[in-house]
Order: C-alpha cells, then sequence, then structure tokens
C-alpha cells in the first residue's frame, strides 16, 4: 500500500515506492520471459512446417532432375544405335579411294612395293610420305565431319525431347547450352578423337608380324593411315596393307572399327554429360532433402 501524500510533495518518498519498483519489475521480467518463450515456439513451429514443405519441393526438384537425366541418356543411347554395326559406311570414303587408286597405280608411288630397291629409293619414299599425308588429311577430315555430326544429332534430339511442352521440366535445362560454343568444343572434341582413332590403328597394325618391314617402306603413319581406311571399306588401301604387312587382316580391321564405334560412342556420351552439367549440383541430390528434414527433426527435440 502507498499512503496519500497530505503535504503534496513533488516526489513520493524512496522508501515507499521501493517495494511496488521491485514487484513491476518481478512482473516485467515474467511476462518478456513469456513472451519471448511463445514467440520462439510459434516461430520453431512454423520453421518446422517450412523446412517439411522445403524438403518435398527439393524432393520434386531431384524427381525431376531425375526424369531429365533419364532423357538425355535415352536420347544418347538412340543416337549411339543410329545407322546399326556399319554405320561407319556413312563416313564418305569417295576422295580416300580415288588418292589409293591413284597413288596404287602403275607409275604412282605405291606401285611398286614389292620391290624393295626400288622402295627404298629416296625420291620414291618422299613421293610416298608425300601422297600418305594427302590421304591422311582428308581422312581426318571425314572421320571428323561425321563424329561432329553424330554429336550434333545426339545433342539435337535432347533440345528436342528437353523441350517437349511448355510444362516440361527440361526446358531451362536445354536453355543452357550455348549453340555457338557447343559447336566449337563439339567440333574440337570430334577432331580429337578421329586423331586418337588414328593412332590407335597404327599401334594395331604394328603388332603385325610384317609391321617392321611395311614400316621401313611407308612410314608408321603410313601403315596407321592404310588401317584406317581399310577399316572404312577402302579395298585398295587394304590391299596395299596386305602386301605390305599380312594378307589376313580381318581382326585388326574389325577392331579398328570397334575403336571408331567407340570413338562416335565418346563424341556422344560428352554431349549427354554437357546437358546434364547443370543438374550436378548438391542441392538436387537425394540426401539434399534428408539433411533439411535432419534439421527438422533436431528442432522438435529441442521443444
Amino acid at each position: 500500500m502507498i499512503p496519500e501524500d497530505e503535504v503534496g510533495g513533488a516526489e513520493p518518498p524512496r522508501d515507499v515506492v521501493d517495494g511496488l519498483g521491485r514487484w513491476l519489475e518481478g512482473v516485467a521480467a515474467a511476462s518478456a520471459a513469456t513472451i519471448v518463450e511463445r514467440t520462439m515456439h510459434g516461430a520453431t513451429e512454423s520453421l518446422k512446417e517450412w523446412l517439411e514443405t522445403l524438403a518435398e519441393r527439393m524432393d520434386d526438384q531431384t524427381a525431376a532432375a531425375r526424369e531429365v537425366r533419364a532423357e538425355v541418356r535415352r536420347c544418347a543411347a538412340h543416337a549411339e544405335a543410329k545407322g546399326g554395326p556399319d554405320w561407319y559406311l556413312q563416313i564418305p570414303t569417295g576422295s580416300l579411294a580415288a588418292r589409293w587408286e591413284a597413288a596404287s597405280a602403275e607409275g604412282g608411288p605405291l606401285h611398286k612395293l614389292r620391290h624393295s630397291s626400288w622402295a627404298k629409293r629416296r625420291s620414291a619414299r618422299e613421293k610416298r610420305d608425300a601422297v600418305v599425308r594427302e590421304i591422311h588429311k582428308d581422312l581426318l577430315d571425314s572421320v571428323e565431319a561425321v563424329l561432329a555430326l553424330a554429336a550434333a544429332d545426339a545433342a539435337q534430339s535432347m533440345v528436342d525431347t528437353l523441350t517437349d511442352g511448355e510444362e516440361s521440366p527440361g526446358m531451362w535445362l536445354a536453355t543452357r547450352q550455348d549453340a555457338r560454343d557447343s559447336r566449337v568444343i563439339r567440333e574440337r572434341r570430334a577432331a580429337d578423337a578421329a586423331r586418337a582413332w588414328v593412332t590407335k590403328c597404327g599401334e594395331q597394325v604394328m603388332r603385325l608380324p610384317g609391321a617392321p618391314r611395311g614400316a621401313e617402306i611407308v612410314g608408321e603413319d603410313g601403315l596407321a593411315v592404310a588401317m584406317a581406311c581399310a577399316a572404312l571399306g577402302v579395298e585398295q588401301a587394304r590391299t596395299v596393307l596386305g602386301v605390305l604387312v599380312a594378307p589376313s587382316l580381318s581382326d585388326p580391321i574389325h577392331h579398328a572399327r570397334a575403336e571408331l564405334t567407340g570413338a562416335r560412342r565418346y563424341c556422344i556420351n560428352r554431349e549427354a554429360l554437357d546437358m546434364m552439367k547443370p543438374t550436378d549440383v548438391p542441392s538436387l541430390t537425394a540426401e539434399a532433402s534428408s539433411t533439411v528434414r535432419l534439421r527438422r527433426a533436431e528442432l522438435r527435440g529441442l521443444l
């Protein structure tokens, strides 16, 4: 109780209001703690609901990304199977065959390969090296063009599939590709794959019994080019290779064609990987939503 001030002083005496002040401070402190507790409880409950909603949305995104990647892989597999086992016949060999025919005809630099004395002449070797370089260039141009075309067709198929319908989950992914940059990368990749394939053809032919003698006449590069052209179906190249190295070439040529198929598969699959790269982020993995739900469970345990 605070007694009435009959004198009318400006302030009540301290000893009279100290108790009231302490009581008010206690009430205020208790009310503040209650308010904070209620606020924290409400915020935490809302946060738990928001985290569950977030986890569900993350699951939806992960499922959409999985669906998109599956479509991209399906397109890549379809592109690999296109043309069947004899797809390499799509590679134009007209200029290659003409060069081999001209070089092997009478008077050509590859005509007298069985005559060792003539074949060892410096002038003859220079002419053979020149024609091998020309054939090598035509060979790389033809193989590069077909590998790049196969990769481009696969990429276009992926884009068409991902943009089929306005609500397609792959619409955003398909627009991540820059057409010009993709073309430059694709062509460079095809060129590297073509050169690597010819190198493997050289490694394959050098394992044959007569390879050392053949290399003395046309060089290892010449044997590699001959093997690659024979694998593409250029009969005159196969004939020259049979004269220089071994009469039976079925297995080496089959292996060279398998390596070429591998080169095409590489180019196509790299297109698929480039297309899927934007989805290769931690937030689109199956574990991402599990982490959010774990945080939600931890919040539930705090209350």
